[in-house]
């Protein structure tokens, strides 16, 4: 051993750029090895790191029970005696911490480098991991060190900066918005999403909404690739053909939003693309940890609500509701966000599920709930405002809706209802007494001695003359 390693493993700090003779070696560090380094280095990480030995490859486990007694001579006296080969791997890893983070080893407080390795042993509990992920490590790492260099700007240049008026589906997405959408599972709530973006794609309205045109970006980690071409057949059936290159997916590519280099990845696209509006689905496929947890969400939530900041696409995240029918998780998801939805399915139809929208929050505004009709058959899909007249004529047989619609043009005797609708006098007769009577007024004429029947003022509260014309 030369004089150089002796001293180095005397003192445990030694400079690597003084031993290492061959520098090439730094760029194969694998990250167990650069963690047994830390814990020779700060013995006092021994409680932390321990319970996750089984993660390391055998050949390393002699050196990580030697860090874990915490004795640092004992270490360093094991190396000192190790293979060349750990040796050489010993003091690769120092030299490439001390080029990367110096500031490590200058300490009289290792908190903050204890408080990040806590943060990998919690997650990899968490996840249950066979092995330690290099991506994850190094990211946590950078992220730990990274100077705080907050931005300031004055009065003057808040004056100039853009209100964000603008919506990509108005009122429930504001341009540059972090939207969430959630629903109870076969709430529909994907072909929604869906169709709202073929809408922005299409530069058209969405159930009388006005949107702003531009391209979608569509993250999808839960579908794949085939149902997610059968939906996006369904919603083209009834409209015009999407623009080849107005939407992109990215359907199962791994997307996990708990790590900077999916969020980097992410910011990259829509910058590339130039992209209006992500949709992903959905949070529990793009989230590492507990959603329930504020400290597993918040970083996802933050690094979102970052890319919306820097680029100006809104992000729709779909995500999932409780048994109650509010959003599931961690407080922290509605606090992160400019709008949380709630979709929720009130009833069936011959056809689909009536869903009403409702805002559970809308960050410096206000929009009322808005029910929609979505209706699937063999060949396609549409979503449709679902107004009165629809939930009137959900509830009546059809012979009950004919004689109502014979009515909307004005009173009319039951010779004249019989000739508008076919009907027979006593089906009408019938109708009118029983299921029509709070719709249906009758009043008798003084002149001819004759009964007319109009709607009521219920029926014409509940159904205006528009909403008639739209039939």
């Amino acid at each position: 051993m030369t004089q150089k390693k002796e001293s180095a493993l005397t003192t445990g700090r030694g400079n690597g750029r003084d031993i290492i003779s061959h520098p090439e070696k730094v760029e194969a560090l694998e990250p167990e090895k650069t963690l047994i380094f830390l814990l020779l280095q700060l013995p006092k990480l021994f409680d932390v790191i321990r319970p996750i030995k089984k993660v390391f490859p055998p050949a390393l486990h002699a050196a990580f029970d030697v860090a874990a007694t915490a004795n640092q001579d004992k270490a360093i006296s094991y190396l000192a005696n190790a293979q060349k080969e750990l040796l050489d791997d010993y003091f690769a890893v120092t030299n490439a911490f001390w080029d990367t983070h110096p500031e490590l080893f200058r300490r009289e407080d290792d908190a903050e480098l204890t408080r990040i390795l806590a943060n990998i042993h919690r997650r990899l509990l968490i996840e249950n991991r066979d092995r330690l992920d290099p991506d994850i490590l190094a990211a946590e790492f950078a992220r730990g060190f990274t100077p705080f260099t907050p931005t300031i700007i004055t009065h003057g240049e808040l004056r100039k900066v853009d209100s964000n008026e603008r919506f990509v589906l108005y009122p429930y997405i504001p341009a540059g918005a972090f939207v969430i959408l959630a629903g109870d599972g076969g709430t529909g709530k994907t072909y929604l999403a869906l169709d709202i973006a073929r809408a922005v794609a299409n530069n058209e309205t969405f159930c009388g909404m006005k949107t702003t045109p531009g391209k979608v970006l569509i993250v999808d980690e839960e579908s794949g690739l085939p149902r997610l071409k059968e939906r996006m057949a369904r919603i083209e059936h009834y409209h015009d053909p999407i623009p080849d290159d107005n939407v992109f997916y990215c359907s199962y590519s791994g997307f996990c939003f708990s790590r900077p280099q999916s969020l980097t990845a992410l910011k990259q696209l829509i910058v590339d693309r130039e992209i209006t509006l992500c949709m992903i689905d959905a949070l529990v496929d793009v989230i590492e940890g507990d959603e329930n947890s504020a400290q597993d969400v918040t970083p996802v939530m933050r690094g979102l609500r970052e890319i919306t900041s820097e680029t100006g696409a809104a992000i729709v995240l779909i995500h999932h509701t409780n048994k109650v029918g509010g959003y599931r998780g961690s407080s922290a998801l509605k606090g992160a966000v400019d709008v949380l939805l709630i979709a929720t399915q009130e009833k069936l139809t011959p056809n689909g599920t009536v869903v009403k929208i409702k805002a559970d929050k809308m960050r410096d505004g206000h929009a009322t709930a808005k029910r929609l009709s979505l209706n699937w058959d063999a060949e396609g899909f549409t979503v449709t405002p679902y107004n009165p007249v629809d939930e009137m004529k959900d509830k009546l047989r059809e012979d009950e809706w004919t004689i109502l619609t014979a009515l909307r043009a004005g009173r009319k005797k039951i010779d004249e209802i019989v000739a508008a609708t076919g009907l027979s006098k006593n089906t009408i007769h019938s109708r009118l007494r029983f299921a029509l009577k709070d719709l249906v007024d009758k009043h008798k004429s003084g002149q001819e001695q004759a009964y007319y029947y109009e709607l009521s003022a219920n029926c014409l509260e509940s159904l205006s003359e528009a909403d008639f014309n739209d039939e």
